[in-house]
């Protein structure tokens, strides 16, 4: 989500409520949803998706029972695509999104919590060599 689709996700989701589906969850990705042949998961990327979202629970109406935020992970784009972010390496991704839709932002507690509980220097693979 940009930002000109938080403004489009909310009007959707009020949409949503005024036909009579008031209880919502809204999905997104830890891994895997970048491209086809990607290795390494932009964790940067993710963060700001999952920002966005957390923007969207905070414009939506009372009327709206949005219930969570489901956390994706994909594997592959198709049954016949190799593998793509294998999970050891989107690990970081995962923790540091995690800890972001708990502390409702990622912010410098939310670095640390990540890079000492997995025992890494930074939350980007690509970073830590």
């Amino acid at each position: 989500l940009n930002v000109y689709s938080v403004c489009c996700a909310v009007s959707l989701l009020e949409k949503y409520c005024s036909a009579g589906l008031s209880d919502v969850w809204a999905a997104s990705s830890f891994k895997g949803s970048t491209c086809v042949h990607t290795c390494v998961p932009s964790t940067q990327r993710h963060l700001e998706n999952h920002e966005r979202w957390l923007q969207v629970a905070a414009s939506v109406s009372a009327a709206v029972h949005l219930q969570g935020i489901a956390l994706t992970g994909w594997q592959r784009y198709d049954h016949l695509s190799v593998l793509c972010e294998l999970m050891p390496a989107a690990l970081p991704s995962l923790a540091a999104c995690l800890q972001t839709l708990i502390l409702g932002q990622f912010s410098a507690e939310a670095q640390r919590h990540v890079t000492e509980g997995l025992g890494i220097p930074s939350v980007e693979v690509e970073d830590i060599g």
